[in-house]
């Protein structure tokens, strides 16, 4: 089997503003669209007081601290472009 050879190209400066613009949205999409569920979320996991909520958000925010730690040294390594595909097929 033969394999065509890899062309690389620069990404310009338009292209990485938006892409970067993109991934930074998608945090706040993520918790703009589970603070309105929180009243429903409450309901599905029994929760027995309002203030015990808190620790969804908390979840949400040590998940994403998460994937920070593991993967801002993966990008260091492989490089950024990587790791965002990996990301993104998760």
């Amino acid at each position: 089997m033969r394999f065509l050879p890899q062309v690389h190209r620069q990404t310009s400066l338009r292209e990485f503003v938006f892409l970067m613009a993109g991934l930074m949205s998608v945090v706040a999409m993520g918790v703009d669209g589970m603070l309105p569920a929180l009243a429903e979320m409450r309901v599905d996991l029994a929760v027995a007081q309002a203030s015990d909520m808190q620790y969804v958000v908390l979840v949400l925010f040590l998940g994403l601290s998460a994937g920070q730690l593991v993967c801002g040294p993966a990008a260091d390594r492989y490089g950024r472009k990587p790791v965002i595909a990996v990301g993104f097929k998760i």
